[in-house]
This record gives structure tokens, C-alpha cells and sequence, in this order.
């Protein structure tokens, strides 16, 4: 079972993109039994980027001093500390670390104590686990890192790009967009690299078809090509326009 705690009501990225993003992490699991922890462990690694394990607090804090993992995934009963308290030892060195916290029975007691930790758990799961649950907890975890802006997307081999807010980063500098620059860029990166056909684009940017236009649109594609490099996106005549890289997330270091 998985109770999620920390998250809200906004809209969740599309499944394909939320692949890309469980690929960049990296994953400390702490659990005291040694059986659980080689069968949970690997079930993350085939979610994430990278997964490590650990068997009590002291141990966990020692691995992430050294691999600095995005996301904590940790029992509540542990032979030194609770699981909330090894999240908020951990917290004090990265403020915002999401965790996903997994205990034996639903204990009230262990459940508020979770509550009360800042920011609250992405999510609170119940044994047993499995593939689905850990994966559905890990995305919840990744949707807290998207929103903390430090999950971009590589847009060209040169230009990151922030869909929380909007801005791009390229050769050191910081670029905002604007909502139809933002709008295009979105349908670009939706496609992955496939091409996306005018009429699409129309009506994706535009909120008045009255203001839709083939002129309108070049004049955005030029505008935004100036932001990412004149490369980074291709033209094809009676199709429409693609980004020439296959778009890639990354996250960014503390």
C-alpha cells in the first residue's frame, strides 16, 4: 500500500518523460533485514539511475556523504533511529531531500511522526512492496525534484531548459522565455525529436486561432532558435519543425 503525503495536486509529467527522469537517479535504501534488502535493492536499481543499500542510520549517513543520492528510501524501523529521524539527520546536510519512508504495519504513531518532518514524505508505503508500488513512490519522489527545478531537460548540446519555470540556461547564462516560446518548446520536447506538423503547433501555442498564423509561428521558431543556437531546431517544408536532439533530463547538482 503507499500513502502519498507530500505531494499535491499539480499535474504529473507524461509517463515517458518521468522514465527519463527515474533513470538520472540515484537512490539510498536503508533496511535492517538482509533478505529485503537484496530484494528490494534490486527492484530499485531496475527503476533508477543507481541504487545503494544500506542496513542502519549510521551506515546510510556514511553512503551519503560519499554518493550524495537524490532520493531516500528508508524503513521506519531501523536498529539505531526511526526512519523519519534518519530523513531529518539527512535534511540537515540537503534541506529538501525527498524520502519515501516504508514500514511493516500502519503504525499511528510512526505515520504522524512522518507528518511532521519538512518537506513531508513523497510517499509512505506499507509491506510488501513491490515493482509497481516502488516505482509509483520513486515518481513521486522525481515529481518533488522537478519542482525543486532541478530536474532540466537538454534541449541541444549546449542549452538546458526548465519547464517548472521557464527559463533557460545556456553557456552560463540565464534566459527566460515567453509563454508561446515556452508553448512551442513544449510540443518539441513532447515529440521527442519526432517532427511536429504546423497545424499542431498552431494550435498548441495559440489560444485565439484569430492570432494563429504560418508567418506568426516562423517568427517564433526564429526568435527561439536565438535562445538555443540556430542548430538546435530543423525545418522541413509541408512538415513542420523538430528539435535536432533527442531531448534528455538532467539533474542538477546541489
Amino acid at each position: 500500500m503507499c500513502i502519498c503525503l507530500g505531494i499535491g495536486s499539480p499535474p504529473k509529467e507524461p509517463s515517458s518523460r518521468m522514465i527519463d527522469v527515474l533513470k538520472q537517479l540515484t537512490v539510498l535504501y536503508v533496511e535492517p533485514d538482509a533478505q529485503s534488502r537484496i530484494e528490494t535493492l534490486e527492484v530499485l536499481q531496475a527503476i533508477s539511475a543507481k541504487a545503494i543499500a544500506a542496513a542502519d542510520g549510521q551506515e546510510a549517513s556514511s553512503l551519503f556523504e560519499v554518493h550524495r543520492p537524490n532520493v531516500l528510501v528508508s524503513a521506519q524501523v531501523l536498529p539505531d533511529m526511526r526512519g523519519y529521524e534518519l530523513a531529518g539527520a539527512l535534511r540537515a546536510l540537503e534541506p529538501q531531500l525527498p524520502c519515501v519512508l516504508i514500514d511493516s504495519v500502519a503504525e499511528p504513531e510512526n505515520m504522524l511522526a512522518a507528518l511532521n518532518i519538512t518537506p513531508k514524505p513523497a510517499a509512505y508505503l506499507i509491506k510488501p512492496t513491490d515493482y509497481k508500488v516502488l516505482k509509483n513512490a520513486l515518481e513521486e519522489a522525481a515529481q518533488l525534484l522537478l519542482r525543486q527545478g532541478r530536474c532540466m531537460v537538454r534541449v541541444s548540446s549546449d542549452a538546458l531548459y526548465c519547464a517548472v519555470d521557464g527559463t533557460l540556461l545556456r553557456d552560463g547564462s540565464v534566459a527566460a522565455l515567453t509563454q508561446h516560446e515556452r508553448r512551442l518548446l513544449d510540443a518539441l520536447i513532447q515529440r521527442r525529436g519526432g517532427w511536429v506538423h504546423r497545424e499542431q503547433l498552431l494550435i498548441h501555442v495559440y489560444d485565439d486561432p484569430d492570432v494563429a498564423s504560418e508567418a506568426g509561428l516562423k517568427n517564433l521558431v526564429m526568435r527561439l532558435r536565438r535562445k538555443l543556437g540556430r542548430e538546435a531546431i530543423n525545418t522541413r517544408y509541408g512538415v513542420g519543425y523538430r528539435l535536432r536532439m533527442e531531448p534528455q533530463h538532467v539533474l542538477l547538482p546541489r
